[in-house]
């Protein structure tokens, strides 16, 4: 008799769902018990649960004996607690790492063409109630189409971003850790993204994004933190875009240089730029860059989606048959990573 996989999952899921995951097997039993409190999981579902779907849920580390796999709603640096994950190296962790690149590559091309096309202006007349009468020598935007991009961190929402910008007839250049190595690794939507680096004319290391800055009309920073990437765009970088650059911000607090690059926008050493990622947050309200006419804040939102929870789902579903079949899973982590 073949064994039954016991899976607990505590996040929200609807009966197209469930009745999906039943369809990959008869021989799975599903405890679905949607939660955000710990004490609503019993003892004695721990004890048999083998697979966890959770994004904030996990047992201690003596709890769940049968547990061989975790589906964790975070990306690495944030998945799961650290005692389950060093004490038990015979469980499989897997992230959603990645899955956010499809709305903030169409958040960071919104920004991109806010910025080219002047938006912020066009809000500021709006509020006042004011007709723009000074054309063409008042509104003078920025094309993209034709234009250099350069992408700092060609990572999966750094190559869906290429991916946009292609329809912009556009040409990329990207930077990533190792340029030697210009494929994808990890969960990618079909669809999406730039699997096999297809879609840059040039890759650089990261050391080398100092030449890349200077060939750029626009750059887009997409790069995770890290102490090899903390301020990895500074003085040295920015000191070479054009006048007319416009730079883009989604990556992570620390990797931009944020007070040189504020020096550059208040002396309009660049065109401009638009923020997501910030060292601190809330960005300050004594901020200067509240008040810069050529600076757009959004408020670290750029991963934000109504369609996430069902991108999640969809993973687990394929990570789920996977794991049934024995084949490695997509999204793994190391149980050592971070340490």
């Amino acid at each position: 008799m073949a064994k039954t996989t016991e899976i607990l999952i505590t996040l929200p899921l609807n009966e197209q769902q469930l009745d999906s995951l039943h369809q990959l097997s008869e021989n799975i039993s599903i405890s679905h018990i949607p939660t955000s409190d710990p004490e609503d999981i019993s003892s004695e579902i721990w004890e048999k649960t083998e697979v966890l779907y959770s994004d904030s849920i996990f047992p201690e580390s003596d709890q769940a004996p049968l547990l061989r796999w975790i589906q964790c709603l975070a990306e690495k640096k944030d998945c799961p607690p650290d005692n389950l994950i060093l004490e038990r190296d015979e469980i499989k962790v897997t992230t959603v790492e990645g899955l956010n690149a499809i709305q903030v590559a169409e958040h960071t091309v919104g920004l991109l063409l806010a910025l080219s096309r002047k938006l912020p202006d066009l809000f500021n007349l709006q509020e006042n109630n004011e007709w723009l009468n000074n054309r063409p020598k008042g509104y003078a935007p920025l094309d993209i189409f034709g234009s250099t991009v350069g992408i700092v961190g060609y990572n999966r929402i750094g190559r869906q971003i290429a991916r946009l910008l292609k329809g912009f007839g556009c040409t990329i250049l990207a930077s990533k850790q190792n340029a030697m190595s210009p494929k994808n690794v990890g969960f990618v939507p079909k669809g999406t993204g730039d699997p096999d680096g297809e879609y840059f004319t040039r890759l650089y290391p990261h050391q080398a994004i100092r030449s890349m800055f200077k060939e750029s009309n626009s750059v887009i920073i997409t790069t995770a933190f890290s102490e090899l990437t903390r301020n990895l765009v500074g003085e040295k970088q920015l000191e070479v875009l054009k006048p007319t650059a416009m730079l883009v911000d989604v990556s992570e607090g620390g990797v931009l240089n944020l007070e040189a690059l504020t020096d550059h926008l208040a002396d309009n050493r660049i065109a401009g730029a638009a923020l997501d990622a910030f060292p601190t947050v809330p960005l300050p309200s004594d901020s200067l860059l509240w008040s810069l006419p050529n600076v757009i804040i959004s408020p670290d939102i750029a991963g934000y989606s109504n369609n996430q929870s069902q991108r999640n789902f969809n993973l687990f579903a394929k990570n789920l048959s996977k794991y049934l079949d024995g084949q490695e899973l997509f999204n793994q982590m190391s149980p050592r990573a971070g340490k």
